[in-house]
């Protein structure tokens, strides 16, 4: 059963945010997320990898009605040197197109394994991919 969930953001109450050309802006957000993720795994890890980027998709639509194309980016983060699904975790964030060309950074949230992202009426929906108790380590199929 594919239980869909749908990001509704709201678009006038944005604080902390920053703005720059879109790659800059993409760059220096997955910057800052995977430093985060080393930092977290070694709470977890006796010998903790390193994570990095795996697969990154930006999608532009137009979500808060104001002409100009924003953009979706979903992001997996992999263990660096021995990259699987077991070490994947996704993120998808959100940046506002401004009037100059810039970017502004509103949020983002980590989510299962792998990411879905489509943009419809201004909304985002995405499907994220998880392990059911019966999948293998390289084929999670529980969708959420």
């Amino acid at each position: 059963m594919v239980k869909g969930f749908i990001i509704l953001l709201s678009l006038f109450f944005i604080s902390n945010v920053y703005a720059a050309n879109l790659d800059s802006t993409i760059k220096m957000h997955t910057k800052t997320a995977i430093s985060y993720l080393n930092m977290d795994i070694k709470k977890y890890e006796s010998d903790p990898y390193k994570f990095d980027i795996a697969k990154q998709e930006i999608k532009k639509n137009d979500l808060n009605g104001d002409g100009i194309a924003d953009a979706i980016v979903s992001t997996v983060y992999c263990e660096k040197t021995s990259c699987h699904p077991t070490t994947n975790t996704s993120e998808v964030a959100v940046y506002l197109g401004q009037r100059d060309g810039s970017f502004k950074f509103i949020d983002s949230k980590y989510l299962g394994i792998y990411l879905d992202t489509n943009i419809t009426n201004k909304q985002i929906k995405v499907i994220s991919y998880g392990y059911k108790d019966s999948d293998s380590t390289c084929c999670p199929t529980d969708k959420y």
